[in-house]
């Protein structure tokens, strides 16, 4: 176990690897990931700081352990991704979620902080101490030491086949959530949407999503269907003239796809009333709004659409200036919950 402390997530999937890398960079605490043991616990709870980087995966395990380690007079920093599970509608186990962070945050058991500002959603405000920018808003320049966006054979693989075409990238696990479904039915409704614009998604295609998938690629999309790597990932920003972050209503949530557009200046898809919609507005970021119930509007939506507004050059840098803001007030929050040594000069401001 690290001498300074741990960064906690059952699992390492998908944007909790991420999570755990970017704050590992921050902090130099070890990064763990695991199931609920007796074993695991005991090292949450002795662990000298300890911050889950996503409590969501385990809710059992973050109660447990805050409590015993607010006992124990040792601090505990959490990212909550998802609160709105704890609001509407309100089951009796979404009521006792919601009473349960509410006492956590008036007795200071541990510094819980969402992914999503109280600007944005007041409601937060009573569940968790504070707020900070997702992690997946300030980390490109870390990950990219060149400090500009790469470009890959993916991307150029993009460009050629869109051979003019405006570009809608859509990075990440292919699923109906992810909008899918939605952006099917749209190109049914007008298939000649893909003489104008190529839709390119990369990942791998969930399984309960193949029927889809295959209808996607019918009507002209192109699909990458395996696990693509970070910089093939980033090499669509540099492409593209959105990137499609518009979920189903039931996925409304903090973003990746977004977070790295807002690092990038690349527009984005939203669902039309969804919170990524807000999150984009409040940022001034350029943003195609469609709605998931009216393929008409959304076509006259991507008919309405700009082309890639940024230029070439511009499409390449990444908004330093911006990140080290996003960035210093995270540090600053996360601070908060550690102690005085192993914080990072933010607990302050």
């Amino acid at each position: 176990m690290s001498a300074a402390g741990i960064i906690y997530s059952r699992t390492d999937k998908g944007h909790k690897i991420s999570y755990g890398l970017t704050l590992r960079a921050l902090y130099g605490f070890e990064v763990r990931h695991g199931e609920r043991s007796a074993a695991l616990l005991r090292d949450l709870v002795a662990a000298p700081n300890l911050i889950f980087s996503t409590l969501d995966d385990d809710y059992i395990t973050f109660f447990r352990v805050a409590l015993a380690r607010w006992l124990r007079r040792r601090p505990t920093s959490a990212l909550f991704l998802r609160p709105q599970t704890c609001l509407a509608p309100r089951s009796a186990v979404q009521r006792l979620k919601c009473a349960l962070f509410r006492a956590i945050r008036g007795l200071g058991i541990a510094n819980v902080l969402t992914i999503v500002s109280f600007e944005a959603e007041p409601a937060y405000a009573g569940m968790a101490a504070d707020w900070v920018d997702d992690p997946e808003f300030f980390d490109l320049d870390m990950k990219l030491t060149e400090g500009t966006l790469p470009t890959t054979p993916l991307s150029d693989t993009a460009q050629a086949r869109a051979a003019g075409r405006s570009i809608v990238a859509m990075p990440g696990a292919l699923t109906a959530r992810k909008g899918l479904a939605v952006l099917v039915e749209i190109l049914e409704a007008d298939p000649t949407l893909a003489d104008r614009v190529l839709f390119v998604s990369a990942g791998r295609i969930d399984a309960a999503s193949a029927d889809l998938a295959q209808r996607f690629v019918a009507l002209g999309g192109m699909a990458t269907d395996r696990f693509v790597e970070d910089d093939e990932l980033f090499s669509l920003y540099r492409v593209a003239d959105y990137m499609w972050a518009a979920y189903a209503p039931e996925y409304d949530q903090s973003s990746g796809v977004y977070g790295r557009a807002l690092q990038t200046g690349c527009p984005v898809v939203v669902r039309a009333d969804s919170l990524i919609e807000r999150l984009a507005g409040a940022a001034g970021l350029v943003t195609l709004a469609v709605p998931f119930d009216d393929p008409a509007a959304a076509l006259a939506a991507f008919a309405a659409a700009a082309p890639h507004p940024r230029g070439v050059e511009a499409a390449a840098r990444i908004d330093t200036d911006g990140n080290a803001a996003r960035r210093a007030r995270f540090v600053a929050c996360i601070d908060r919950g550690l102690t005085p040594d192993a914080r990072k000069g933010g607990a302050d401001a």
